[in-house]
């Protein structure tokens, strides 16, 4: 009823998509989907919403125009990057997902263990995920604490190291860093 009476506003076909989605219908979805960004044409969500309803179907070349439009949308969005590296990752595209996962970290540090697990999923080790990291001191902070987590002291140690090489004074990194070489 609400579509109906604000036939202009696209927030209502991208709920009706989100229904229909949620109810097994994906091509209904895929309509409604279409129908909101008829309306609004540039709205971020609504293309991300996009990308996954045609990478459901396997439409793999739309999908990934849908969920790049999405990211040059809103280039801000670390959520979007991290989605969009997540399929880049899952349809083979390593490169491109490393670049858009690297961006993802780069704006919102708080999405590191998350990227970590995918790049794990993805079958990088350790060393490798380190070189794809973004030069934040808060991004390699993390990257050093899974790595012990993980039992890859060494590594550990190179990341708080390379921490202080790009923030001398980082006192949680030279912290870490004198209670890695404590005798055990």
């Amino acid at each position: 009823l609400a579509s109906r009476c604000q036939p202009l506003d696209a927030a209502y076909p991208a709920a009706l998509s989100r229904i229909a989605l949620r109810d097994g219908k994906p091509e209904e979805a895929l309509r409604f989907t279409k129908s909101a960004l008829r309306q609004l044409p540039l709205d971020a969500a609504t293309l991300m919403q996009l990308g996954t309803l045609l990478a459901a179907r396997g439409d793999a070349e739309p999908a990934r125009r849908s969920f790049a439009a999405a990211v040059a949308a809103d280039p801000g969005s670390a959520p979007n990057r991290e989605r969009f590296g997540a399929w880049l990752l899952s349809s083979g595209d390593s490169t491109s997902a490393l670049a858009q996962l690297r961006g993802a970290l780069a704006l919102d540090p708080q999405r590191s263990r998350s990227v970590f697990g995918l790049l794990v999923l993805a079958g990088l080790d350790d060393a490798r995920i380190a070189t794809v990291l973004p030069p934040l001191p808060a991004v390699l902070l993390q990257f050093a604490r899974y790595a012990e987590e993980t039992g890859t002291a060494a590594l550990a140690r190179e990341t708080y190291l390379r921490v202080l090489t790009i923030e001398p004074g980082n006192a949680a990194a030279a912290a870490e860093l004198r209670r890695l070489q404590q005798p055990r």
